[in-house]
């Protein structure tokens, strides 16, 4: 399983809608590491109201 750095996006989502942000995933075994560079982009949209949660 890979997971995006939380601080990394936090701190760079101002470049999101244009550049986006770079970000390396990393999944070790044993004898391996891998490694796969991606960008991350985001587009804004508008929010509206979603209805009431159920919990």
């Amino acid at each position: 399983m890979a997971a995006l750095p939380e601080t990394n996006l936090r701190v760079n989502k101002d470049q999101l809608p244009s550049t986006g942000i770079p970000v390396r995933l990393r999944r070790k075994t044993t004898m391996y590491a891998h490694d796969v560079p991606i960008r991350v982009r985001g587009v804004p949209h508008e929010t509206g109201y979603l209805g009431d949660t159920v919990h």
